[in-house]
Order: C-alpha cells, then sequence, then structure tokens
C-alpha cells in the first residue's frame, strides 16, 4: 500500500501535478490491497516548487522550521504529506491521532514525531519527516 500510494505521487509529480492535500481519506482501496492516489480537487499544476502552495490537515503539515509559512517548499510540503500517509498505513492511525491541532501543531514545531522505530519503513517515514527526500519517486525506490 505504501508502494501504490508513493509510486501514485511519484507519477503526478513527473506530470508537474501536486496533490496539495493527501491523506489517507484521499486513497481508493482496490482488489488485492491495491491503492490508487484520489481526491485531486485541491490539486495545482506547474506550481512554484519553492513556495509553499498547499496547506495540509494539521497531521499532514510541514512544520515550518523557521521558514515562513508561505516560504515552505511546496514539494517538501507533499513529501511530509506522504510521510504521515505511510506512517497512517502502517501505524493504522493517523499521526498524534489522539491530539488536539494546536497539540499536534506544537510537536511539530519542537521536531517531535510519533516513533516510527518498530513500523516497517519507519526510517522512511521519518525521513520524508525529516525532509531528506528530494522528491517522490526517491520515496519510491526507498520503499521498492
Amino acid at each position: 500500500m505504501a508502494l501504490g500510494i508513493s509510486s501514485g505521487m511519484a507519477h503526478a509529480h513527473v506530470k508537474n501535478v501536486m496533490h496539495c492535500n493527501i491523506s489517507c481519506r484521499k486513497l481508493f482501496l482496490f482488489p488485492g490491497w491495491c491503492v490508487k492516489v484520489g481526491g485531486f480537487g485541491s490539486a495545482a499544476v506547474d506550481v512554484d516548487l519553492s513556495r509553499g502552495n498547499i496547506v495540509e490537515e494539521i497531521h499532514y503539515e510541514v512544520p515550518l522550521r523557521g521558514r515562513a509559512f508561505d516560504r515552505r517548499p511546496s514539494l517538501k510540503q507533499e513529501l511530509f504529506a506522504l510521510g504521515s500517509a505511510i506512517y497512517e498505513i502502517m501505524a493504522w492511525e493517523m499521526p498524534f491521532e489522539e491530539l488536539e491541532t494546536d497539540d499536534v501543531e506544537k510537536k511539530y514545531a519542537a521536531e517531535e514525531f510519533p516513533d516510527v522505530t518498530r513500523l516497517l519503513v519507519g526510517d522512511i517515514i521519518r525521513d520524508c519527516w525529516a525532509e531528506k527526500f528530494e522528491t517522490s519517486r526517491h520515496v519510491e525506490k526507498a520503499i521498492r
């Protein structure tokens, strides 16, 4: 399932399409655990990847990390959200699902994230959250 979402996002990004609202609520599950990305209602085409054009729900929102809200790189925002979606698939819950919005924001601002040490591909999730991947294709390759 993680491979399905990462390859779907890699395909969209190659076509210069930013989903702009990745979450597991936007995924379609088919027989054989085949996952396809949907819900492109907020998508943007040919956006400036260096500027923040995306607003995700808080559990999928990249921290500011010293940047202005509109200066967070769009691709890094998507990759952070991709990591959160993969986390949700593996942990069967959103990151900090039990917390209120303000508390999630505070944790992310303090660089506190859910423990991924026992999750399959936990290192990949952590690297998405740490903005270590340059493209969604790199995430896909790491999962493969």
